[in-house]
């Protein structure tokens, strides 16, 4: 559901043969997406971490919202990938930044926003 969540969302035609739990995720990454679109509609989303390789072990995808310059940013980790990345956005240096994981709401993902001062 990460990638649908900055774009245009695709559901399958086999929601039924889900889990209850993945369904309950589906069901909270529509929530999400629900919340953002008006705020990002039309923008182009930017790699974050550069054009990947198709093994790449992370993915990211960064949308600025148009009202308030909110960055919406989507990570994954393919198995076996370390279990921490550091996602340049130097669009974000010297800017006041609150981070917050949207969605899965469970998540034991753990946030930190290390700024680099300008140079």
């Amino acid at each position: 559901m990460a990638n649908s969540l900055l774009g245009r969302i695709h559901l399958p035609d086999r929601l039924p043969e889900l889990t209850t739990d993945a369904r309950g995720l589906v069901r909270e990454a529509v929530a999400t997406y629900k919340a953002i679109p008006d705020r990002t509609a039309g923008r182009p989303a930017r790699l974050a971490l550069s054009l990947p390789a198709w093994g790449a072990p992370w993915t990211a995808l960064a949308m600025r919202a148009l009202d308030d310059g909110t960055t919406y940013l989507t990570e994954w980790r393919r198995p076996g990938a370390d279990e921490t990345v550091t996602l340049p956005l130097p669009s974000l240096r010297d800017t006041p930044v609150r981070v917050e994981a949207l969605q899965p709401a469970s998540t034991k993902a753990l946030t930190e926003w290390q700024p680099l001062a300008s140079s």
